[in-house]
């Protein structure tokens, strides 16, 4: 699944303010979820796949579209499109390629900020 391979390219990244054992693909296991408060956590989602680049009537190329939520802190005291860009950065030189920013909000459980981007990439079959 792609989610987990974005999942341990950003874990052995050594971005400044991630701590990759708050990198998660699919969930954020239990004992985690409390850290949502005090640390920056990402989640990773497989979305969608789709198939392209056509010929004799068959797929030549798979593009994987994963879902990124950076979830921080209430007293996050950066500004969170400077991680965001490190991390969508680093993405994009290691073969992602931007798809669409879903935009911040507010989560309705905890009020913590979050993020979300999508990110595409597409693989020879």
């Amino acid at each position: 699944m792609a989610a987990n391979t974005l999942k341990k390219l950003l874990r052995e990244s050594n971005i400044n303010g991630i701590e990759p054992e708050f990198i998660f693909a699919h969930r954020v296991p239990s004992p985690y979820r409390e850290h949502v408060q005090d640390k920056i956590v990402i989640l990773l989602t497989d979305v969608m796949t789709e198939f392209e680049e056509f010929g004799s009537n068959q797929p030549h190329s798979r593009v994987n579209t994963v879902q990124i939520q950076f979830f921080y802190p209430l007293d996050y005291p950066d500004e969170p499109e400077d991680i965001e860009n490190t991390v969508l950065m680093y993405a994009f030189k290691n073969g992602w390629c931007p798809g669409v920013s879903l935009g911040s909000v507010l989560d309705p459980e905890t009020h913590s900020p979050y993020s979300t981007y999508q990110l595409n990439q597409t693989k020879a079959l």
